[in-house]
């Protein structure tokens, strides 16, 4: 079939029909022309006529990622002031249609120019995955599966394309199909540098998802001992610590893997996390002493965290109530009122440390400094008042 006549009966099917008649089939048979003639010179046309149908069809997330595609195949297309001005039109229309606003309007503010299509639109795909916006997953999806239909000869770094659905679907929940573009890339492209990082994502399903627990913990372990990456290897060790806290419900095993998680990748985006667990499982398994050096080391690390009150509040339970370890609690908690006296606990911390300093500590005097300090700074709040009768 000479594809210009092919493309001659899609053109004319377009504008001769009705309303929304013959949509779906034009949409079949634009998808096929593609896949058929990657290299046809009016691809960028079937794109403005798929875009356009999306949109009138009210899948305007389809319809953006169309435009979009345009951008990127034909930077100094014909359409491009067009593409320009039916993107602002579906943000200005429908506000709230996409979080990716801002970064939509960036991209088509920039210069952009590739060695060939291909390249471009390979560049759309890493673009739109980086917008990270749920109403463009869908779309992604079926742009991907279109790219790699369209060179499926050679296709530009496919095992990467496997990988951003793996991790769309994840987003979308779609657990099954995510588990199987991993395991894909993992059979398909076993020397990958993405390798590690699929194995590691398949892992985390295997164990959340599908109760394979042993698998997961094989492979972790695996990955765990050969990733080069830090960032990978300690999330397989994050995640090896949650398996035996949640799923084999092994206190001692959890406690061990977050230690060694703690000590081994300090810079770790997954560290404060878990410093707070290797604290919460210690104190649930008993080691309370364990347990309030960990929650100290969070107040230390991480003092602009929201968590902090709790932390303390944790350690100083343990430390009073359960080790009887009253001045100690004391002073933690002076020391975290004058790290953070504009915190909105302050008050309390003081009013509990002052009650701790004279019915457990028996020191009268330090109960005395601390009803001062509270009522000196803190004199409009309800402990201020309590302070006072404190003393009395």
């Amino acid at each position: 079939i000479d594809y210009n006549n092919y493309f001659n009966f899609l053109q004319q099917t377009y504008f001769e029909k009705e309303g929304r008649a013959y949509n779906t089939m034009l949409m079949d048979e634009f998808v096929d022309f593609i896949r058929t003639y990657p290299d046809a010179d009016q691809l960028e046309q079937v794109f403005w006529m798929m875009a356009e149908i999306r949109s009138q069809e009210g899948h305007y997330g389809h319809a953006l990622a169309g435009y979009l595609k345009i951008l990127f195949y034909k930077p100094q297309s014909e359409f491009r002031t067009q593409v320009q001005e039916k993107i602002l039109e579906l943000c200005r229309i429908h506000p709230g249609i996409t979080l990716a606003e801002e970064k939509i309007k960036n991209t088509m503010q920039q210069n952009l120019s590739f060695k060939n299509r291909r390249q471009g639109l390979f560049q759309f795909l890493s673009t739109v995955f980086a917008y990270n916006d749920s109403l463009l997953h869908e779309p992604l999806l079926h742009e991907i599966d279109l790219y790699l239909d369209m060179y499926r000869d050679q296709p530009n770094r496919a095992e990467i394309l496997y990988y951003w659905q793996g991790q769309i679907l994840e987003s979308m929940q779609r657990w099954p199909e995510a588990y199987l573009h991993y395991s894909k890339l993992l059979t398909l492209y076993p020397n990958s540098e993405l390798y590690i990082a699929a194995q590691l994502r398949r892992s985390i399903l295997q164990y959340r998802h599908f109760g394979k627990l042993e698998q997961s913990v094989d492979n972790l372990l695996m990955i765990i001992n050969s990733a080069e990456e830090d960032r990978l290897a300690g999330t397989a060790q994050f995640h090896l610590a949650r398996i035996y806290a949640d799923s084999l419900k092994s206190l001692s095993e959890a406690v061990n893997n977050y230690k060694l998680f703690v000590d081994a990748f300090p810079q770790h985006p997954l560290h404060a996390r878990a410093v707070w667990e290797t604290a919460a499982l210690s104190q649930q398994n008993g080691k309370n002493e364990q347990a309030v050096a960990y929650y100290l080391k969070y107040l230390e690390q991480y003092p602009q965290n929201p968590r902090i009150v709790a932390a303390l509040d944790n350690a100083v339970t343990l430390l009073s109530k359960t080790l009887n370890a009253h001045q100690r609690a004391i002073e933690v908690s002076l020391r975290f009122v004058s790290n953070h006296n504009e915190n909105e606990a302050a008050p309390r911390i003081l009013y509990r440390a002052a009650k701790m300093a004279k019915n457990q500590a028996n020191d009268r005097k330090k109960c005395q400094e601390i009803c001062r300090l509270l009522i000196e700074n803190y004199g409009q709040s309800a402990y201020a008042d309590q302070a006072k009768s404190l003393v009395d």
